[in-house]
């Protein structure tokens, strides 16, 4: 398979190739999904009956700061294309709260272009230099709905199953809430468990943080 397959026609790299119960799995690097389209397509022609082929596509979720109000979707775009050369991410802009005259977008892309981004650590769009940084996100555990562990893990005999996970209480749902939010992380009021408004989950969110940049 390997003599009739050209990695560097599709634009990929095979970084490693894995056998597990009887299923080969091979992890690819490349910018673009249509690389990884034409690899799998390759492959799947030359076992022809003898398997299946499935793909899955890591990608990362990365946060972009400091963008001017002036500065269009279609700005943002372009500034991510021209260092990623790739037109595959899915982009979401939001309303720096603190700084009414800036957004800030939420990026999700391959891994591969993410980490580019990341490796450059600021991005230039428009007249700004704009901070990039990856959204990390600390495990939650969907029995006691707290953060730092998940539910095989979990030793917690409070249940927020049963409540509202805006404001703690009994009786009904974040969706129908009218009361003001309270967290049930830190059990302080004005803001919701699992934002970076709360210090508990804004720590954990610093401790990952500290923990990828040690060597």
């Amino acid at each position: 398979m390997q003599q009739n397959i050209n990695l560097d026609d599709m634009g990929v790299q095979v970084q490693r190739i894995n056998i597990n119960r009887g299923a080969l799995t091979i992890k690819l690097r490349s910018k673009e999904e249509e690389g990884d389209n034409k690899f799998r397509q390759a492959v799947a022609n030359n076992l022809g009956e003898q398997g299946t082929v499935e793909t899955a596509r890591k990608k990362k979720t990365l946060i972009v700061r400091r963008i001017d109000i002036i500065n269009t979707e279609e700005d943002i775009k372009s500034a991510i294309q021209e260092i990623t050369k790739t037109t595959s991410f899915e982009i979401k802009l939001l309303v720096d709260k603190r700084r009414r005259y800036k957004r800030t977008a939420i990026v999700t892309l391959a891994e591969a272009p993410a980490l580019e981004m990341l490796t450059s650590g600021q991005i230039k769009i428009g007249w700004t230099s704009c901070k990039v940084m990856e959204l990390l996100t600390p495990p939650k555990c969907y029995r006691c709905y707290d953060f730092g562990h998940f539910a095989d893990k979990c030793v917690n005999t409070d249940h927020m199953k049963t409540k509202c996970i805006r404001c703690c209480e009994e009786g009904h749902r974040a969706v129908e809430c009218q009361n003001l939010p309270n967290c049930y992380q830190c059990d302080k009021e004005g803001h919701t468990a699992g934002t970076m408004a709360c210090p508990a989950y804004k720590k954990m969110v610093e401790d990952i943080r500290k923990e990828q940049k040690q060597p």
